[in-house]
């Protein structure tokens, strides 16, 4: 299917006209912010980060500890200074022309702490003043993972799994939700993708985001649709600012990685450069892998190869900033045939080299435009997304005979999002938000296999937030309505005559945060989130190859509502950190696939139904340092499903996860500098509650090792880190994982990480 012309161009002529009203030069009255960072002891801090959150502002003090802002609005802004080894700090900045000079003094941190979280409420919040269960991976952590993987970046991080496919693909599930139920943001930005799919993870590389933040529970109030389990938003870093001195300044960066297990390597380049008025950065990350290997051996057909990046520009004056970026991630991922590798190789000896594979090719183009305009913060953002998923396979054309690959499916999705959003504070301590939103979208069936129709669907919403915030207690409210389209074509391969579905949707959130004392927070949170079926779900009428099932969509299935009620106890002091929450996840209409018992083709037959379901759970963490340079660490999470209807569990909860772990740390080590070394034991207990198709897995124990240091050399910074995951090579099946029923998880993998500056 061939998208609108005439409805995108509009569209995109509108969001360019928009973004240039709101980055029109003026001459508001502006300073510039400098100041200087020092630790506890009045010794300058170099290479710290300084942010200014509302202005979507970044600078890196010198050797001295210097920073500078140059061209910033006079009014009230929150400004957070973070560096490795340190406790963030926050201060509510009041800039005018007489006080524009500021002192930062941070203490000594064990670990890094989690700064401002900015996703999910409209202005950023600290985690002791957020309703909402966030979680945040900084950039020291996220380093370390090493993943070309968002979703494996972040699965140990508390409520949160992946749903995996061999070890790149994946998909992040939070509190016993995953695919279309967890809405994943590139800054902000909404990504669409093919989420029936276990082979189609969200089109983001870790190592292109500063930070990644996560907000367990239903956020529909900013996002709309699909946000019924949580959001994932990987937040690249600011675009950099002239140097302390007023001066430009550029920078290259160079990384090389190397895994043992699958004989990956991936090398990362990036090219900063921060001037006058104006801000670049480019990245560009490649990966390529051989096939994974277990402790029974190697899992033939499961290699990858990956070239990922962006490329950003900005500009900022006295008045705001615009930024437009680019984004490509495209790859070519192998797959275990769904039947197994014993039972492809008896039926086509062959196949032992061959197999599926998965081509995924994604492109965006990203406008971000911020205006003052009096009292009042204008933001606008804008996105044209295209995403392509191909399947080859033999399969796909058994007539072709050995070696003859063919395309099986060939999809493409193009999206359009745009949003605008206004933000007023009033006496300083109420802050009021008010936006509209927008969705186009197109996705076009292409190749042998019609797995869906074509279609087109278009959304609008609305939505305003309240929040009040004093010394004690904090309130966020609000209210969103959506309204959502989705037109079908004819197809007639699938017995579809073409049909027009309308959905609507009212939801809303309201938290409530008091602190009793310094260090500690409760909070209590209810919210409402929503989801409309998707054309796989209502339309499905086909082999699915790579699942070896047949599936069968539902034309008359309605749109899904989820009601979130949950609480915490909060705690953070200089050496004690945790959190203790509970949820209850009542969903109304909840689709999911099921089998029928029948067959078509050889291939078992699988419908789509509804019914109403439940989630309860909870996480809990703590952080101890016992010492200076220890820290002991323990979590645990899990959650409970119930098909209210027919009460029996629903399919792929996850079971029970523990973790302690303990990490010695040093923020000067000799030769090495900075250094770590740590190790996590983590356990997954067995799940019996079993959903309709679910296989059991056994319960497990892993260890992962870490190690690393961080210092100077010539003037430049020199990073390891080496990781060893699964470090005991033990042999155990992932209940999430699409292999568990005919191959064992990856055993031992030492990663090794090299990092410098040019």
């Amino acid at each position: 299917m061939v998208p609108n012309p005439q409805y995108g161009f509009v569209m995109t002529l509108a969001l360019l006209t928009l973004a240039a009203l709101l980055n029109t030069p003026s001459h508001a009255p502006a300073d510039s912010l400098v100041g200087r960072v020092t630790d506890s002891r009045g010794r300058p801090l170099a290479h710290a980060a300084v942010r200014i959150p509302q202005l979507r502002r970044l600078a890196e003090t010198d050797a001295n500890g210097r920073f500078r802002f140059a061209d910033v609005p006079l009014g009230r802004w929150t400004v957070s200074v973070t560096d490795i080894g340190y406790a963030p700090g926050t201060s509510t900045v009041d800039l005018t022309r007489n006080s524009s000079r500021f002192e930062f003094r941070l203490t000594e941190a064990p670990v890094e702490l989690p700064t401002l979280v900015s996703t999910g409420t409209p202005d950023p919040l600290t985690p002791l003043a957020t309703p909402l269960s966030s979680s945040t991976m900084e950039s020291d952590l996220l380093r370390r993972s090493q993943s070309v993987s968002i979703a494996r970046a972040v699965e140990n991080l508390p409520g949160v799994r992946s749903v995996t496919t061999g070890s790149q693909i994946a998909k992040p599930m939070i509190r016993g939700l995953s695919g279309q139920r967890v809405l994943v943001l590139d800054g902000g930005h909404r990504l669409e993708d093919y989420s029936w799919s276990d082979e189609d993870g969200p089109s983001l590389d870790a190592r292109l985001a500063g930070r990644v933040e996560v907000i367990r529970g239903p956020t529909s109030l900013l996002y709309g649709a699909d946000a019924i389990g949580g959001v994932v938003n990987a937040v690249p870093d600011p675009l950099p600012e002239l140097g302390p001195g007023g001066n430009s300044w550029h920078r290259i960066s160079v990384e090389q990685s190397v895994a043992s297990n699958n004989a990956e390597t991936g090398t990362t380049l990036r090219y900063e450069r921060g001037s006058a008025g104006h801000g670049f950065r480019a990245n560009v990350v490649g990966r390529r892998a051989a096939s994974l290997h277990t402790p029974d051996g190697e899992l033939d057909n499961t290699g990858f190869g990956a070239v990922n990046g962006d490329i950003a520009w900005g500009s900022r004056g006295s008045r705001g900033s615009f930024t437009i970026r680019g984004a490509h991630y495209g790859g070519e991922f192998r797959l275990l045939e769904a039947t197994g590798p014993a039972a492809a190789i008896r039926l086509r000896p062959e196949a032992e080299e061959e197999g599926p594979v998965r081509k995924a090719r994604d492109e965006r183009l990203q406008l971000d435009a911020l205006r003052l305009a009096g009292a009042w913060r204008l933001e606008a953002n804008a996105q044209f997304q295209q995403h392509s998923l191909v399947e080859v396979s033999d399969d796909a054309n058994p007539a072709a005979g050995a070696g003859k690959e063919t395309v099986a499916f060939d999809l493409l999705l193009n999206t359009l999002t745009a949003g605008l959003s206004a933000h007023r504070t009033i006496a300083g301590h109420l802050l009021t938000t008010v936006g509209v939103s927008a969705l186009h979208q197109t996705n076009d069936t292409r190749g042998p296999i019609a797995l869906v129709p074509a279609g087109t669907t278009n959304n609008a919403a609305g939505f305003a937030v309240v929040e009040h915030r004093t010394t004690r207690w904090s309130m966020l409210a609000g209210l969103r309505g959506d309204r959502s389209s989705l037109d079908a074509d004819a197809n007639s391969s699938l017995s579809s005559a073409g049909e027009r579905r309308n959905f609507h949707a009212l939801t809303g959130n309201f938290g409530v945060v008091f602190r009793p004392v310094d260090g500690w927070s409760i909070s209590a949170n209810a919210g409402r989130g929503w989801r409309a079926p998707n054309l796989f779900e209502l339309y499905s009428n086909g082999p699915k190859l790579s699942e070896a099932r047949y599936e069968i969509g539902e034309p008359l299935l309605v749109t899904e509502s989820a009601n979130n009620l949950e609480a915490s106890i909060r705690w953070q002091r200089p050496r004690l950190r945790g959190e203790i929450t509970g949820y209850r996840n009542s969903i109304d209409n909840y689709i999911f696939i099921t089998p029928t018992g029948a067959n078509a083709g050889g291939l078992a037959v699988y419908r789509y139904r509804q019914t109403d379901a439940r989630l309860t759970g909870g996480e809990a963490s703590l952080e101890v340092d016992p010492i200076a340079s220890l820290t002991v660490r323990a979590r645990v999470d899990g959650v409970r499903t119930l098909d209210r209807t027919n009460d029996t569990p629903l399919p792929l909860t996850p079971p029970v996860r523990t973790l302690v772990g303990v990490e010695w740390h040093a923020p000067a080590f000799g030769w090495a500098g900075r250094a770590h070394l740590g190790a996590d034991l983590i356990g997954v207990a067995r799940q019996d509650r079993l959903g309709s198709y679910d296989l059991p897995t056994a319960g497990y124990s892993l260890l992962e090792i870490s190690a690393g240091f961080d210092r100077a050399v010539l003037g430049r910074s020199l990073s390891m880190e080496l990781t060893i995951h699964n470090a005991t090579n033990t042999s155990y099946r992932d209940f999430l994982s699409r292999y568990k029923a005919f191959a064992l998880n990856p055993g031992r993998d030492i990663v090794l990480r090299l990092a410098t500056t040019l």
